[in-house]
Order: C-alpha cells, then structure tokens, then sequence
C-alpha cells in the first residue's frame, strides 16, 4: 500500500473516530442532564463539561495532526500550534471573558449581594459564573456582565454587607415647579423611616413629564412597601395639611403638585 492509500486511510480512520467521539460527548451530556444528582452538583456539571469537552477535542485534533503528518515528523509541531491558535481564535472572547473573571473574583473585586453601577446597569450582583456576572436589576430583569466589560467599565461598589434591598414605586406629578420641594419631601420622609437603610439615600428622578421614580433602599427587603406608605403619607400631607396622618396603601395614585410642603 502506498504512502496515498495510507493517507487516506489514515484520514478515513480518523473521521470515523471523530465521529463517534462527537456521538459519545452527545451521549454524555444527555446522561450528565438526566441523572439523579442534586440540583447544586448538577449545576456544577453543566458549567463544567462544556469546557470539558473543548479540551477533548483538541486533544483529539492534536493527536490527529500528528498521526496525519506522522511520515513527515518535522512538521507535526507546527500542525500542534496551528491547532491551538486555531482553537485560541475561536474561543478568544470566552477566554479573555474567564481570565478577566479569574483576576476579578481573585481580588475580590466583585462578590455576590453587592450592589454594583457598572455603565448604564444598575443592581444586585445575583451570581459570579466562569465567563460573566448576572446583576438583578431594579425591575427584576436579569443583566449579564461579561468579566471583560466589567473590568473596563468604571464601577461603583456597595459590599453585601453595606447595602440595603431597593424598592422602586412611581409618584405621578401635577406641578413641575414644586419637584425640588417634593424630592426633598420623599427624601426626608425615607430617611425617617425605621425600615430605611441609612447607607444608601433615596433616589428621586424625573420620568417622562408626568411622574417621579423614586428607588428607597431597606434594611429588609420585605419591608420597602412600608417604607412607601411612609413617604405617601408625608406627601398627603404636604398637599392636605397635617391633619392628614392615615398612611395610603403602597401603589396608589398619590399625585402630589398643590399644597405646600412639610416644613
């Protein structure tokens, strides 16, 4: 047989191995999701097994280089490294993504129950994965951070142990002109509060022309609607005077824009 046929033996030999190398990764990640482990070990598995089976892989096509180019051994080590460039290239941005994480995690730059400004997110820090955080927003939405936009992005930090839980309500506005004074009024009001967390100060904005988002932060993540009503209260009676004492339920319509403010 010549140094053709063996070629192409060499080559059909070493498809129909990669063939079943790929059936049997399939068959193992089937058995990994359906196998009777706990839900923490099974998390752990299917983070894991995808890196897993990247290195087989190519430990598989570094062990076909060579046997493909065993005639001509000269070669074999530039075959070796055009697989791993090759493999470094696809993978570029997981691998930028996990170092920037390692270095992350390692400083402890970020650790899970912070609150973190990272760009234009803002929120909890829920779970630090191999590749990205996810940051649980205001409004329940789930932000995924890669480690690498995270370590060039400028950061603001609360450590878990510093901040409190924030609860966002809307207060509908009928005067523009008295917004400095109703700001004021809903900061005071949320400060006074028990269940207010002295740490973070409330915050006030302007949404759309009709309405405030006001975002409190608590000492109990199950006390912000107390934490509402108080501030609701304190608007009433601002704009209907102290006689108003009875604390409105959270989420009703306290428009605030007449009266005068709490002195």
């Amino acid at each position: 047989m010549g140094f053709f046929d063996n070629a192409v033996m060499d080559v059909l030999t070493l498809a129909l191995l990669g063939a079943v190398l790929m059936a049997a990764l399939r068959l193992a990640g089937w058995a990994i999701r359906v196998l009777p482990v706990s839900r923490a070990q099974a998390e752990l598995t299917e983070r894991l097994w995808p890196a897993v089976a990247a290195v087989v892989v190519v430990v598989y096509l570094l062990v076909a280089a060579n046997v493909l180019l065993g005639r001509a051994p000269h070669l074999a080590p530039f075959a070796g490294v055009a697989v791993l460039a090759l493999f470094v290239a696809l993978s570029w941005w997981v691998l930028r993504d996990t170092v920037s994480g390692v270095f992350l995690r390692a400083g402890r730059t970020f650790r899970e129950g912070d609150f973190v400004h990272i760009d234009d997110v803002e929120g909890h820090v829920e779970r630090l994965g191999w590749r990205a955080m996810i940051v649980v927003t205001h409004d329940g939405n789930e932000a995924i951070i890669p480690y690498s936009r995270a370590a060039q992005a400028a950061v603001i930090r609360t450590p878990g142990e510093a901040q409190a839980s924030p609860h966002v309500f809307q207060i509908p506005v009928a005067d523009h002109d008295r917004i400095g004074a109703v700001k004021d009024t809903v900061r005071r009001a949320a400060l006074l509060s028990h269940w207010s967390s002295i740490v973070r100060e409330p915050e006030v904005r302007l949404e759309g022309d009709d309405h405030l988002e006001v975002v409190v932060y608590t000492l109990d993540a199950e006390r912000g609607y107390e934490v509402e009503a108080a501030v609701r209260a304190a608007l009433n009676r601002a704009k209907n005077g102290p006689g108003t004492s009875k604390y409105p339920p959270p989420g009703a319509r306290t428009e605030v824009g007449h009266g005068a403010p709490d002195k």
